[in-house]
């Protein structure tokens, strides 16, 4: 991976052979971000997405070998355990241009992964949520 710090936060490049969520929660952790929002577009391969079956409160995943067009991704970064973590939801096109997405649990750099990490400045905490029984951010206020 390599970085340039800008006004928004970090421009960020990942290379081939590199995890996606390694990279970030790595990058995380020597930057001391603590809370972040990622964006980013690229070309990946050996992608694993899942689906959340609320009534079971757990994901259901399907790994999808070969290279793809990373065409959007979402995320952020927050505290999970006393530890920086990764959460990313992706669209990704294949060789038809057909496009397959959802909750990333892994994605391999093929060519690059790049990307926009803006960080909060503040650390935002993820927590047990009772109705999904994931890990959601616990914030502050109440609307």
């Amino acid at each position: 991976m390599t970085y340039t710090k800008v006004s928004t936060g970090y421009v960020v490049r990942l290379f081939p052979g590199e995890n996606a969520h390694e990279a970030f929660v790595k990058f995380a952790q020597k930057e001391g971000i603590k809370g972040a929002s990622i964006t980013g577009l690229g070309a990946v391969k050996d992608i694993e997405l899942g689906y959340l079956h609320l009534e079971e409160k757990k994901f259901h995943f399907t790994k999808h070998e070969g290279m793809y067009e990373l065409v959007g991704m979402n995320g952020n970064i927050a505290i999970v355990d006393g530890e920086p973590a990764a959460h990313i939801h992706a669209a990704f096109s294949d060789d038809n241009h057909l496009v397959i997405g959802g909750h990333v649990k892994s994605m391999t750099v093929a060519v690059a992964i790049e990307a926009h990490v803006i960080p909060h400045g503040v650390e935002i905490k993820k927590g047990l949520d009772e109705f999904s029984g994931l890990n959601m951010l616990q914030l502050s206020e109440t609307l």
